[in-house]
């Protein structure tokens, strides 16, 4: 049996860990969900900028540009003779420059400007202008030039490349544009503004909030071509996740989303997708970086919370010692004390700071001062008292349920758990009380539910988790008036034999009503029935007869046999009674008999 100092130790340390725990863990959730939620925000937070700012980069460009092909002193001037060497193309180069800075009414520092036709007119706008009638047509060296054309004046845009008609060390972002200077039927010149690359590269970096050497930037265009990081060797795990998303957008969310890098490491991805331009804009980081706050915390939690555990256990332990202290000392005096030495034995003056302990001294010394006059009367009265009770028990119950009661009683005694045995004590009364309240046949079906409940909670003290019991029964059929002792012996039948196989044991009680019939139905995840046991069961009722029943029907015996004859003196032909093997395995048992016609459907479901 376990010391008071340990129970003391071990359930007020455990009151406390588990306070202390809960309150980490609760800590830990709440604030660790909150540096989560920062984390993956300001992943969401950079996508979401960046996708703003691409947009507002090219819708610049777009608005430029539909400004420039709309203009009619323009478009009248670049079919003009401004590509020769004369005065007139002299000032007609001055008159196209003036009118296209007017136009625009920005700086040209991060952009170009291409315009040709079919007709091999060339306008190259930038750091320096040029003026060209080539004799190859413009549209001949560029291959996306039909492409523009066939969009029929929407814009097209193009990813970074380097380009083709006007010499630069830089890649361009290029959005184009065709239009018809000559023929308002057929676009056959195109305006391609340039963005530079290097400029939108900074306008990205400078869009990321925090750790950018940290995170990964990836644009992809409707066709899977890679705008952003250009020129770049991306991970085969990178893009096979990437095109994954650009292929099947549909099973992906904007919210992040892991991958698994080459290292096995896991990155937490998130995207979307431009309704202006059709980019799709990703931002990785790995979960190591992107959580590296969390983990400190995590950290931190875990250490402070071991430090306070440590610290409990300590306090804890010297107050279990001072409560424990006296009382152990109290035990070797009154293991000392016997019949024999009650005259001569002295109690050595005691005080302690708990005031109850020393309550319990001084009346450890009064009873010992009374013992000896009163022990022999408190012992025969105690034991006479005794008798009687236990004789008016033997005359009133089943010594069927007794036996069963007393070796489980037996069982929580061995253990010793106070807490337990309390609780046995209150679900034994109930038991008992049962058992011996009057002859009455029938009772009511809540009363012998209840009274199950009462055996249910003796035997899970006993087998704890490895048993579970579920009740399931029809709220209607709680007021009905069934044969008394019914429910609990079927389950009493599958602890005995349903307890065979390895645990966990499930045992399962319904009650539901069926044509007009009330049913009862217990079951089991044992072995089941043996054919064997079927057969002779099956035969010994089958001779049954209701003027004519079996004549061991006594109080000695509550088996199935037993509760067999019961339900058929009641219901006769009426009777429910079946036992079977479930294909899922284990017994099942179903009684039942006829409802009273005023019973009502309607349900309700308890598990224990």
């Amino acid at each position: 049996m376990k010391s008071l100092h340990f129970k003391l130790l071990w359930r007020y340390a455990a009151l406390i860990l588990s306070i202390i725990i809960i309150f980490m863990v609760f800590l830990y959730f709440i604030w660790g969900n909150t540096l989560r939620a920062n984390a993956t925000g300001e992943l969401l937070a950079d996508c979401d900028n960046i996708c703003t700012l691409l947009d507002t980069e090219l819708d610049q460009l777009d608005q430029l540009s539909k400004r420039i092909v709309s203009s009619n002193q323009l478009q009248a001037l670049f079919v003009k003779d401004i590509y020769s060497d004369t005065a007139g193309a002299y000032y007609g180069r001055m008159a196209f420059s003036d009118t296209l800075f007017e136009i625009i009414r920005l700086s040209f520092n991060h952009m170009e400007l291409n315009m040709f036709d079919v007709s091999g007119r060339y306008v190259h706008v930038g750091m320096t202008s040029s003026f060209e009638k080539r004799t190859e047509s413009p549209l001949d060296v560029v291959p996306w030039g039909q492409q523009v054309l066939d969009a029929y004046g929407k814009k097209v845009i193009l990813p970074a490349h380097f380009p083709e008609l006007n010499t630069t060390d830089e890649a361009m972002i290029s959005l184009c544009r065709a239009f018809s200077p000559e023929n308002p039927t057929r676009e056959t010149a195109i305006l391609e503004l340039q963005l530079q690359y290097p400029y939108i590269c900074q306008r990205i970096e400078d869009a990321i909030h925090n750790e950018k050497e940290k995170k990964k930037i990836f644009v992809y265009n409707q066709a899977q071509e890679l705008i952003y990081p250009y020129g770049e060797t991306i991970p085969e795990q990178t893009k096979t996740y990437i095109a994954d998303v650009l292929t099947h957008p549909e099973s992906y969310t904007d919210m992040p989303s892991t991958a698994r890098t080459l290292e096995n490491k896991p990155v937490l991805f998130t995207h979307k997708t431009s309704d202006f331009t059709k980019w799709t804009v990703f931002v990785a980081e790995s979960e190591e970086d992107l959580f590296f706050s969390f983990y400190q915390f995590r950290t931190l939690i875990i250490v402070v919370t071991l430090v306070v555990l440590l610290l409990t256990l300590f306090i804890t332990n010297q107050i279990a010692t001072s409560v424990s202290a006296p009382l152990q000392k109290l035990e070797q005096y009154a293991r000392t004390l016997t019949l024999d030495n009650l005259d001569t034995f002295e109690l050595p003056e005691y005080k302690n700071s708990f005031r109850e302990l020393t309550s319990l001294y001084c009346s450890f010394g009064q009873m010992k001062s009374n013992l000896q006059k009163s022990l022999k009367d408190v012992v025969s009265a105690h034991t006479m008292a005794v008798d009687a009770q236990m004789l008016a028990l033997q005359s009133q119950m089943n010594p069927h349920f007794l036996y069963n009661t007393l070796a489980s009683i037996s069982i929580l005694a061995e253990e010793g758990d106070d807490a337990k045995i309390s609780q046995v004590c209150d679900d034994l009364s109930l038991l008992l009380r049962y058992i011996s309240s009057g002859s009455a046949r029938n009772v009511k079906l809540e009363q012998e539910i209840e009274h199950t409940v009462s055996y249910i909670n003796l035997i899970k003290i006993k087998y704890e988790e490895r048993i579970q019991f579920h009740l399931d029964i029809d709220s209607s059929l709680m007021s009905l008036q069934v044969p008394k002792l019914i429910v609990q012996p079927l389950v009493e039948n599958c602890v005995k034999y349903g307890l065979e196989v390895d645990p966990p044991w499930v045992i399962t009680i319904s009650g539901y009503i069926q044509n007009s019939f009330w049913m009862i139905q217990v079951q089991d995840t044992g072995s089941g029935f043996s054919p064997e046991y079927l057969d002779e069961f099956y035969q010994k009722s089958a001779g049954l007869k209701a003027d004519n029943p079996i004549s061991d029907l006594n109080i000695n015996g509550l088996g199935l046999m037993n509760l067999y004859i019961r339900l058929h003196l009641l219901y006769k032909d009426q009777m429910v009674f079946k036992l079977e093997n479930p294909p899922e395995g284990g017994a099942r048992v179903t009684i039942g008999g006829p409802l009273p016609a005023e019973t009502n459907n309607g349900g309700t479901y308890h598990e224990v």
